[in-house]
């Protein structure tokens, strides 16, 4: 497995992406229709403290609302955003949960991965040193 700094940033990329469609359907669920930006604050709300998306903007939700829009997952018109029935059944089927967990915890071992390198980096310099210095 080659491991480096752009699988571990795509892989952020994936989860945030999927973690804001998945609490932007789950919002609608909960909540009914709404207007973008009342929608953009409510999945900002739920979001909150959440270390992944705690620097994304409102643009970045319009921008996934637009995804999930092509999709057919929601309708969006005259500034209203409704959960369509291939929306409610994704949500139903687990299709974004599952989708979620399974970019979290391939984020999860691609830092695991980094983390054991650098350890590993690290163990041979100290094992070249170490003679020099006995």
């Amino acid at each position: 497995m080659i491991t480096n700094w752009s699988n571990a940033a795509d892989s952020l990329s994936l989860h945030k992406n999927y973690l804001i469609q998945l609490a932007t359907l789950e919002a609608l669920l909960m909540h009914g229709s709404q207007r973008i930006n009342d929608l953009a604050l409510v999945v900002a709300k739920r979001m909150r403290g959440n270390e992944v998306v705690s620097s994304t903007t409102g643009q970045y939700l319009i921008d996934r609302l637009v995804y999930l829009e092509r999709l057919g997952f929601v309708t969006i018109e005259n500034d209203i955003v409704k959960l369509t029935d291939e929306g409610t059944n994704a949500l139903k089927t687990g299709y974004f949960q599952n989708i979620v967990s399974t970019t979290y915890f391939n984020l999860k071992s691609i830092n695991f991965s980094i983390t054991s390198i650098i350890v590993s980096l690290l163990a041979i310099i100290v094992s070249i040193i170490a003679p020099l210095k006995g």
